[in-house]
Formats: structure tokens, sequence, C-alpha cells
């Protein structure tokens, strides 16, 4: 594999024949392109249940996360168009309103539509104005729905909540937000990341070489502790022979150093049934 030349979704058309192949057909505005066995494309799915063809997160969550788009709509047409004023009218007399009338009315409250006019109070000859005080159980209602969304779409891709900019149920300091972090890579990332990886060594990769060779995704500044934990677990790792400096380094963004990419040996460890060089035997 040279290169890859992208194809929109919409243009390919998967298909599983009788002997268990699948083909691609590519597709244009100009119309049919060609047909593709699946060594000449490369279809990276997502979950499924089907075996050719993965589920779409957003498909199926098509719901939630519309409802979270109504939400936001909403919102904008309330505080575009809504009025924005903490009082409400009582018109004086009984009788219906003329024509005239209520269009001189209709245009009174525009004046106090939208959220440059929050605060402002209407007048009328011969009203009374009444003030509401407190939050309505549909303003409340709404901002709970609106909480509840963001929780449900960040709960499909296995997002932290602290990762959106919201923090209210969750602790933003110390222990508390590092193990969030080591949560979120363990069981979201990593998942999704080994699959990744597994997937373009077995599709980019000759049978021959796959078993020598690693594609792995770097998820380290995800996991790295204070500046002092970091030290002593690269300490521990280079005298016990895990680690070398320039590995160490490597982590820290720094460059390379003579005679770095040695490992040192702890002298108290032998390999089981070998004796020390200087013991004599018995």
């Amino acid at each position: 594999v040279k290169k890859l030349l992208p194809i929109p979704g919409t243009d390919c058309t998967p298909e599983m024949i009788n002997d268990w192949k699948i083909t691609y057909t590519v597709s244009s505005d100009q119309g049919i392109v060609g047909e593709f066995d699946s060594e000449r494309i490369f279809h990276f799915r997502n979950y499924g249940n089907d075996g050719f063809m993965g589920l779409s997160t957003i498909g199926c969550h098509r719901e939630g996360i519309g409802l979270a788009l109504a939400l936001e709509s909403h919102a904008v047409s309330a505080y575009k168009n809504g009025l924005q004023s903490n009082k409400w009218v009582e018109l004086a007399g009984s009788g219906a309103l003329n024509d005239a009338a209520k269009e001189q009315f209709r245009l009174e409250l525009a004046k106090f539509q939208g959220h440059q006019n929050a605060g402002s109070v209407p007048a009328f000859a011969g009203a009374k104005i009444h003030e509401l005080s407190g939050m309505t159980a549909t303003d409340a209602q709404y901002i709970e729905s609106r909480k509840m969304q963001k929780q449900e779409i960040a709960s499909v891709f296995g997002v932290p909540l602290f990762l959106l900019n919201d923090t209210e149920k969750s602790t933003t300091w110390g222990t508390g937000l590092e193990q969030i972090s080591r949560s979120f890579v363990r069981f979201s990332l990593n998942p999704r990341l080994n699959r990744t990886s597994q997937t373009l060594v077995r599709e980019f990769v000759p049978a021959a070489k796959r078993r020598s060779t690693r594609i792995i995704f770097d998820t380290d500044q995800f996991t790295l502790g204070e500046f002092k934990e970091r030290m002593e677990g690269y300490r521990a790792g280079i005298e016990s022979g895990v680690l070398n400096p320039d590995e160490c380094r490597e982590v820290e963004g720094r460059e390379p150093r003579p005679e770095g990419d040695k490992y040192r040996i702890p002298m108290n460890t032998i390999i089981e049934g070998q004796q020390n060089e200087n013991e004599a035997p018995d």
C-alpha cells in the first residue's frame, strides 16, 4: 500500500456474494465507477452485527442527539423571539378587544421580545402590571433536560463529562481527575484503539510481516502522574533494567543523552541456577 484515496460512504455500496466474499460498488454523479474486491477497498467498520456492515453510532442514537439539537434550537428561539420580562399585563375592562386594539397590543409587546430587552417593563394605559417571582417549573425542567442530553451523548461515546467542560458531578482536583482520566483510557479509548491497530495491521501489512509489526497509539499523556510520581517511576524502571534513561527522556519530550540507551542491571540479581562470578564453586 502506497497511498489511500478516500471515497464518500454514500458513493460505496458493499455486498456479500455467494462465496462469502465482499464486493464494493463505487459510484459517482456520472454513474458507476466500478466494482472492487476487499483487497482494493479498506473498509473500517464500526461495531456491527451482520458480519460485513458496521453500525453508525450517531445513526443508532439519532433520536437522543436530535432531542439535544431541538432543545438548543428551542433555546435560541426562546431568547430571540420570547418576551424577556418577568412581568405580565392585566388589561382593564371585560370587553373583547377590537382588531385595532389587538394590533396595537401586539406591536407594543414586540418591543419586549429578544434578549436585548430582558428586564424591561411593558406599559399600557389602564392596565395592571403583575410580577413573576422565581424560576418556573417549565424552565427548571428545560435546564435539566439539556443537562441530561449532554450526559446521554457523552455516555454513548464513553467520554467523561469533565472533557466536555461539565464538572458539576465530578471532581476536578488531584488524584480524582487522574483516576477518571485513566478509566477513560482503559475502558473507552483502549478497546477502540486496539481494535483500530489490529485492523490496520490486518489490512495494510503483508501476512508474512504481521507477527513482527505493531501499530501503537500513544496515550501516555492521559495517564502520566505528577512530576514526583513520574520521577520515582522512572528511577524504579531504570534501576530494575526495565527502562533505559533515553526511553524515560523520550516520554518527557527531552533529547537523548550520551550512553543513555544502555540498560542497567541490578548487581544483586542473577538468573536462577547461575552463580555469581565472584563466588567460588563448592
